[in-house]
């Protein structure tokens, strides 16, 4: 069965996704940055690791960390006070 499951992005930047299907967003949720993703919770695949890049307005991004990334979107946390930017692999379904 495909459900929609809610994962936390933590500071490593890295996501485990049981059953990963698509990446459907990543966006702020209250003072946290989340992930929803397209799971499928029946097929008993191996979980799908997933490391992804955030940087802030005005921070620094080294070249070799956008390597084989796309961008994915802008996403604003405290009302605007805070913008962040985000990539995730070339190959990632989205």
């Amino acid at each position: 069965m495909l459900t929609v499951y809610k994962f936390n992005v933590d500071l490593t930047q890295k996501l485990v996704i049981p059953g990963f299907k698509q990446l459907l967003d990543i966006n702020s949720q209250g003072p946290n940055i989340c992930a929803w993703a397209l799971v499928n919770t029946d097929a008993g695949d191996p979980p799908k690791n997933i490391e992804i890049v955030i940087r802030g307005t005005g921070h620094n991004i080294y070249p070799d960390e956008l390597v084989g990334m796309k961008f994915f979107k802008t996403l604003q946390m405290d009302g605007g006070a805070l913008i962040f930017h985000v990539w995730v692999p070339e190959d990632l379904k989205t």
